[in-house]
């Protein structure tokens, strides 16, 4: 029964329960009803029956046949059996001190004694009062009140309701609140269905077992995201918040419950919830960190019930895009490698079917020696393998787009140490590169020339270009994101130069190039950072 019972929709065990509790509330209170009803109507029976009694007591006719003990003409008998049939009594006897009976709707048991040990009370001690007792007629309940006659009792008067007739009474008015104990019923059961309807609405029609399911999937899912998570009610206040978060801005978890503003600017999810609009990749500072925000009100049938406030790192976006920005330009070096040797293939295999082998031999050898001569210039000078790797690739992309990409003959790069980041180097010289040939590739003469130096406390990377140059009223912007000179959607790769070296500690100059364009000086300091040396200290 109890694994039929959880098996059921939410809203069956609803009103299976309500159902339940109605139809116990109603026993208990039709029990607790009929037994004060029952006990009401003995009551007023009774009461009833003593009244008659006693007002008959008071009748002279009754007092005097009841001194001279006899009711000759019957006038008695005849008064008694009139009252009777008037208060629907099931008996009114009149009766001396010796119980013998004046009247009875029987008249055979006239002069005959009266039933019942329950007299005394009136004959001896006059009293009037109510009992029950077993008569010629059966069971019954009858008030009893002493006859006086100048000043003596001279006998009592009985009324009595037959005990079957009371109980009928009690049953015929138990059924009439039966309508109104069906009304109870059916109105319980109208507001069970809509409380059930309703729960199911607010719980958008889930059943417990699957919103527990959900519940702890979203928990796990939530702290699984690198994102940080913060989502908040109407009223600001914080609901939820995952552990990227708390690891991110240094929280602690009773910021539960708290409001936002003790976190966040209050505008960036007030205005959301105000304006049901979302706000997407907002820049800000929170606990002296950088982040990257999004904000997202939280809909549901046209009412806002609060809003989502998702961040990450700032510097963690940028590394991200510098190493998808490295993997293109590892994709690049691949692509123009391929094109380069698949048009050399071309051109061997159109001289070999001329048959112009000699041609198609020097080229071959052309082809060698000059590739040969900068991976030997480079694996000599630079013994690096990344940084090598980019020099190599960089100028077999310079060869494809038919820019003169020269090494200074005094270049070397042979001591980088292990503390500098390859990946920041490749970023800084691979940009300022890319920057040297967009910067030539329209021009008559395309020229680029890269130095690189060892002065022992810093290395240096020099690129000029044979460009136009730059506009001064553009040199002291350059480095910002979106600053370019190329059009729109551009401007990152100098702003990437620009970051990686606030964290090498490196610096960028810009000068006249001794080709006629732009020549940027960068240099890379080869020792290590240490915070002692940042306050003075060794």
């Amino acid at each position: 029964m109890k694994r039929y019972f959880s098996e059921r929709p939410v809203k069956t065990q609803m009103l299976m329960m309500i159902f339940a509790v109605l139809m116990l509330q109603l026993m208990i209170s039709g029990l607790i009803f009929s037994g004060m009803v029952a006990d009401f109507l003995r009551f007023q029976i009774g009461e009833k029956a003593l009244n008659i009694a006693q007002t008959m007591t008071t009748i002279p006719l009754i007092q005097k046949s009841l001194a001279a003990r006899r009711d000759d003409d019957g006038q008695v008998q005849s008064m008694a059996e009139d009252i009777r049939l008037k208060t629907g009594a099931a008996y009114v006897v009149v009766a001396d001190n010796f119980g013998i009976r004046l009247s009875h709707p029987n008249p055979a048991n006239i002069g005959k004694k009266f039933q019942g040990d329950d007299t005394d009370r009136a004959t001896t001690y006059g009293e009037a009062y109510v009992s029950e007792a077993v008569g010629t007629l059966g069971p019954s309940v009858r008030g009893i009140a002493p006859v006086y006659h100048e000043g003596e009792i001279v006998g009592f008067v009985a009324v009595g309701y037959l005990r079957e007739r009371i109980r009928a009474t009690i049953l015929e008015h138990q059924k009439k609140p039966l309508l109104f104990v069906f009304m109870m019923f059916a109105t319980g059961l109208g507001a069970a269905v809509l409380i059930a309807n309703h729960q199911k609405r607010i719980t958008l029609g889930l059943e417990p077992a699957e919103i527990a399911d959900l519940f702890l999937e979203r928990n796990a899912i939530i702290d699984t995201i690198r994102a940080g998570i913060i989502a908040v009610n109407t009223e600001n206040r914080i609901r939820l918040i995952n552990k990227n978060a708390i690891r991110v801005l240094s929280l602690s978890r009773d910021y539960i419950g708290r409001h936002i503003k003790e976190i966040f600017p209050p505008e960036y999810s007030a205005d959301v919830i105000s304006s049901k609009t979302n706000m997407e990749d907002t820049s800000m500072t929170v606990n002296g960190v950088e982040l990257l925000t999004n904000v997202m009100v939280v809909m549901h049938m046209g009412k806002v019930h609060g809003a989502v406030i998702t961040f990450r790192r700032k510097n963690e976006i940028t590394l991200l895009a510098q190493e998808l920005n490295r993997i293109k330009k590892y994709s690049d070096m691949l692509r123009v490698q391929s094109h380069e040797y698949s048009n050399k293939l071309h051109t061997v295999a159109g001289l070999i079917q001329i048959e112009a082998y000699q041609e198609a031999l020097e080229l071959i050898l052309s082809e060698t020696r000059i590739h040969e001569e900068m991976i030997s210039f480079v694996n000599a000078n630079v013994p690096d393998p990344i940084v090598s790797a980019l020099i190599i690739g960089k100028h077999s992309r310079a060869r494809e787009l038919k820019i003169d990409l020269a090494i200074a003959e005094n270049s070397r790069m042979t001591d980088i140490p292990s503390h500098i980041d390859r990946e920041k180097i490749v970023t800084i010289l691979g940009n300022i590169l890319d920057n040297a040939f967009d910067a030539v590739i329209d021009s008559p003469v395309k020229q680029v020339l890269l130095t690189m130096r060892d002065s022992g406390r810093s290395i240096v990377f020099q690129v000029e270009d044979s460009g136009s140059g730059l506009a001064p009223d553009i040199i002291e912007d350059i480095f910002q994101k979106g600053v370019s000179t190329k059009g729109e959607n551009r401007g990152v790769g100098l702003y990437l130069v620009q970051s990686a070296l606030i964290e090498l500690r490196g610096s960028v100059g810009i000068a006249r190039s001794r080709l006629g364009g732009v020549s940027f000086r960068v240099t890379i300091p080869k020792e290590m950072y240490h915070e002692e040396n940042k306050n003075g200290n060794s």
